[in-house]
């Protein structure tokens, strides 16, 4: 009977092995779509800095979020999609948005697909990411996100 037990833990072990976390599948997705600089970028597109608005290159960050978006476009539903973002339009600080990230651990979780988690796992690894600075520029890459969907996805 002891035996039972002390196998248990290995299994138990293996299976967390092969499960992949969050920060994983957020990483996978900025590394295929994000790299360097234009990951940083991504939090800057509402600016007011003059000088920064020139050097950012807004059509790279639109074409790489739509790339991104595209290949993700039949992860999430829409009404999913769109529920994320009102409460995220909602909030008036990064505090708020970083007290959202549950709720977005949860609707990946319900999802139940690879996709759907590597997408809401990048959107909290912005979420990560951010300051009362960028909270403006996130809400603008949240409605990018959001257009683009509604494009690209694909009614079954």
């Amino acid at each position: 009977m002891a035996e039972k037990f002390r196998q248990q833990p290995q299994s138990y072990s293996q299976n967390k092995r092969e499960e992949s976390s969050l920060q994983d599948f957020a990483q996978k997705v900025k590394q295929q779509y994000f790299e360097g600089a234009l990951f940083e970028q991504l939090l800057q597109l509402n600016t007011s800095d003059v000088g920064l608005q020139k050097e950012l290159p807004v059509d790279t960050i639109i074409n790489a979020v739509e790339k991104f978006v595209k290949d993700y476009a039949n992860a999430i539903t829409p009404t999913q999609l769109r529920n994320i973002y009102s409460k995220i339009k909602g909030v008036n600080s990064s505090l708020e948005l970083k007290l959202l990230r549950p709720n977005l651990a949860y609707v990946a979780a319900r999802q139940g697909k690879k996709d759907a988690k590597e997408m809401i796992a990048f959107i909290d690894l912005l979420i990560q990411k951010m300051n009362d600075k960028s909270l403006d520029s996130f809400k603008k890459l949240m409605e990018i996100i959001i257009a683009y969907h509604k494009f690209y996805h694909t009614k079954k």
